[in-house]
């Protein structure tokens, strides 16, 4: 008979099931008064005589390889819930002779999906959209049953975007009429246990809610104007949703928010200490219509979120770093620059001194005398010229020497390109810069070493 097949089931609990090979022995026992027909999971039938017991090698008859009966209506379709984007739809299981193999979903009469279960989501839909939906069944051998009756489904108002928890999900989640569900989708930032709290805005008590979030739910009752409060434990970090469902007549939800109960406490939840004051407020650079400032970093103890950056007075501009670049100037003008720190609570740091800066004078154009006499340039700074090169070409830099030094040194930043040089007293050198476009672009001179003195600075065509 070989060993028992566990694999293969019967409707009635008097049977068993042998297999040896590729040969299974089906066997069962009526102890009614009545015949009986004995049908296994794999298709076999036995017809048992009252009172007895009958076994069948291999030879049970298979009536599922000829199956033409089609399987039972699925149950009345519903939709629990609904996104901006998505529908999920379950209905109730049909049965066959033979076994349900699957079920197919359809859309606006076309066939959308074909699932193996009793629900299913459909997703990729239009926002504020009706949808009808309609399901059947279908066996093995491809018979179907008759559809399910159509359902129409309307998807929730688009434009909704993710909120934060913990945190404020919304404010006013409106009516939800008894039997249906909103979702509000979520971002979850950390792990952990969640207390979400909803406030019914309804003028009733005792309305009953549902409420289903990462897994778990709760039928919760809330009185007019209360809010219920449920704990989700071990709620993932990542992207969800949160289900409410009218389960009374007259719901009306406002408030609905999250807190983390296995978060730390946050000591930056209530900061109010200031950060430090920004030190060695500087212009490394400036033209006729910008400068650029830097200053060293202040400290927090709860991190700098960004400065604020005053010009005579009134507030220019808030970055995160620790520089900027004040645009929109005039030229040879005189302006007064002063920074201050802030942190994510608001608080600020003192302001810098007042740092006092002249803008280049006007662009120049080029080729043409630059400066009839530049003049000295200190150690680790720069002189900027804004020319205004009139036609794209090749240009050469004329730079005489006016220091008694034997050798100075300095770069030059042109095009996108520094050159570095050295110059002898009294010499004229030539730097070259290939393929300049038309347009306003800075030259910027950098001393290298102490003792920088220029005469003439002059622009050519090569």
């Amino acid at each position: 008979m070989g060993q028992v097949d566990t694999s293969v089931t019967a409707n009635v609990p008097n049977y068993a099931v042998f297999k040896k090979g590729t040969t299974r022995t089906y066997a069962a026992y009526n102890p009614t008064a009545s015949p009986i027909t004995v049908t296994f999971s794999d298709g076999a039938t036995l017809s048992v005589p009252a009172r007895q017991v009958v076994s069948s090698r291999g030879s049970a008859s298979n009536t599922c390889s000829a199956d033409t009966a089609a399987p039972t209506t699925p149950g009345a379709v519903s939709s629990p819930s609904q996104s901006s984007s998505s529908v999920t739809l379950s209905w109730g299981a049909a049965s066959d002779n033979c076994g349900v193999s699957a079920y197919e979903v359809y859309m606006n009469a076309a066939l959308k999906a074909t699932v193996s279960g009793t629900g299913t989501t459909i997703s990729g839909l239009g926002a504020d959209t009706a949808y009808l939906f309609k399901v059947r069944a279908r066996d093995a051998l491809g018979n179907l049953s008759p559809f399910t009756s159509e359902i129409s489904v309307r998807t929730q108002t688009g434009g909704t975007t993710a909120a934060s928890l913990p945190g404020t999900v919304t404010t006013n989640a409106g009516a939800i009429a008894s039997g249906t569900s909103k979702t509000f989708p979520v971002n979850v930032n950390s792990t952990g246990t969640y207390r979400l709290s909803v406030q019914s805005t309804s003028s009733l008590n005792s309305l009953l809610i549902n409420v289903a979030f990462a897994g778990s739910n709760y039928d919760l009752a809330v009185d007019a104007g209360q809010t219920a409060i449920a704990d989700f434990l071990n709620v993932p970090a990542g992207s969800g949703g949160i289900v409410i469902t009218a389960k009374s007549d007259s719901v009306s939800i406002g408030q609905i928010s999250g807190t983390n109960l296995s978060a730390p406490s946050d000591p930056c939840a209530t900061d109010t200490t200031a950060p430090s004051t920004p030190t060695n407020l500087t212009a490394p650079s400036r033209s006729s219509s910008s400068v650029t400032l830097s200053w060293t970093a202040s400290t927090d103890n709860c991190a700098v979120s960004g400065y604020d950056v005053y010009m005579n007075g009134a507030l220019k501009s808030t970055v995160s770093g620790a520089g900027a670049t004040v645009s929109g100037l005039n030229a040879v003008t005189t302006y007064a620059f002063k920074v201050r720190a802030r942190d994510a609570k608001g608080n600020v740091s003192a302001f810098t001194g007042d740092l006092n800066v002249t803008t280049a004078s006007a662009a120049i154009p080029v080729p043409g005398v630059i400066s009839s006499s530049v003049g000295a340039i200190a150690n680790g700074a720069s002189r900027t010229f804004d020319l205004n090169v009139t036609a794209a070409s090749n240009l050469r830099f004329l730079i005489t020497n006016a220091s008694t030094s034997a050798s100075t040194a300095l770069t030059v930043s042109f095009n996108g390109r520094s050159v570095p040089l050295s110059i002898g007293a009294g010499q004229t050198i030539p730097v070259d810069f290939a393929g300049v476009q038309a347009g306003i672009r800075p030259l910027t001179i950098t001393a290298n070493s102490a003792g920088v003195a220029l005469g003439k600075l002059e622009a050519v065509t090569y």
